[in-house]
């Protein structure tokens, strides 16, 4: 008898996010963003998905050290998901290239790290990284760094200015 692997999350649980239409933006970054803010060299790959809430999703490559690549999902979720077109439209060409050196986008994220774990077939507890990403940084047509996406609204931030 094959045992049927178990769900992390139970699909009877009562969903705990607000409607799209009623998260504010410092709100949906409190929610995102909840681990320190970091920025990270990667290789974007051109393959693209979508969540059940419509966030955008890019996989990609991280030089964990220097003889091993992890793969990730860079999540472009709530207000910056259509910061995330740009980067689909660069990538959709290097689709059709054979070679992993042509198909890649090297490219400096902002965000946060984030995982999750979910059971594979047989049980076993497995992890995927994933990076929030707040903005990302490209070359602009005159060879400077052109930041594309939002800062982070953070709670001190908002209180301090506010005071």
């Amino acid at each position: 008898m094959v045992a049927q692997p178990r769900l992390l999350r139970d699909p009877a649980m009562k969903e705990r996010r607000l409607p799209i239409h009623v998260v504010s933006p410092a709100y949906e970054d409190q929610g995102i963003f909840k681990m320190g803010l970091v920025s990270v060299s990667v290789w974007l790959l051109p393959e693209f998905a979508r969540t059940g809430r419509g966030d955008v999703v890019i996989r990609g490559l991280f030089a964990a050290s220097r003889d091993q690549n992890l793969r990730f999902d860079a999540i472009f979720a709530g207000r910056r998901r259509r910061f995330a077109e740009g980067l689909m439209r660069q990538l959709r060409p290097r689709a059709q290239n054979t070679e992993q050196a042509d198909r890649v986008l090297p490219m400096q994220l902002n965000g946060a790290w984030r995982y999750r774990y979910d059971l594979d077939e047989q049980g076993w507890q497995t992890t995927q990284r994933q990076f929030m990403v707040a903005q990302y940084i490209e070359t602009g047509p005159r060879g400077e760094s052109v930041i594309v996406g939002e800062p982070v609204i953070r709670r001190g931030a908002v209180l301090a200015a506010s005071g």
